[in-house]
């Protein structure tokens, strides 16, 4: 008699130890994967209420894989409230002057801290997209030193509004601020639509 036929018991046990071992490996991965994917942003409402999204705009937003906002409306995302409270152009000043054919966009954005941890703020948070597709870091404007967003921490409940500068195509009309709320991470994006 062979060492099988004496003991289909431990057969048996031998055939279900993988398929238990790859049963967890998928609840480990499902797991990982709904604790990465943070919050979704929603938006705020004048109010403070949480403003449910449309049918379309939920729709074009899951396949973009972003979510495009207004100037004006706050947004809360992992515990911050980010609001862009101002845009305009200038073509520079005594000090500064932007390439030729190009101006520069001037930015102010509002955090807020909604939740019981502190949250770092950081002007490199943020980048801009043109209408061709080109996507630039904030750049220096010495107009906007005394009011520019530095970097740092807030607490609970703090706030903190500064003024960003990029530089842009003159009278560009498609332009988009995005927030990653971490320079490492750039899948976590929302977007402020600036015309």
């Amino acid at each position: 008699m062979s060492e099988e036929q004496k003991n289909p018991v431990e057969k048996k046990k031998r055939k279900k130890w993988p398929w238990i071992i790859v049963v967890v490996i998928i609840l480990v991965i499902i797991i990982a994967a709904q604790s990465c994917g943070g919050e979704q942003p929603t938006a705020i409402s004048s109010n403070g209420s949480a403003e449910p999204k449309s049918s379309a705009e939920q729709s074009n937003n899951s396949k973009a894989g972003k979510t495009t906002f207004k100037i004006g409306e706050t947004v809360k995302y992992n515990n911050v409230e980010l609001t862009v409270t101002n845009f305009k152009t200038t073509k520079g000043g005594e000090y500064d002057s932007p390439k030729s054919g190009n101006e520069y966009a001037i930015v102010t954005v509002k955090y807020k801290n909604a939740g019981k941890e502190n949250i770092s703020y950081n002007p490199y948070d943020f980048k801009i997209r043109n209408s061709k597709g080109q996507i630039t870091d904030n750049t220096y404007v010495s107009s906007i030193e005394k009011d520019k967003l530095d970097s740092g921490d807030l607490a609970p409940n703090g706030e903190i509004e500064g003024t960003i500068a990029f530089e842009v195509p003159k009278g560009d009309k498609g332009l988009v601020l995005q927030y990653t709320g971490n320079i490492f991470n750039s899948e976590s994006e929302i977007d402020f639509k600036l015309a």
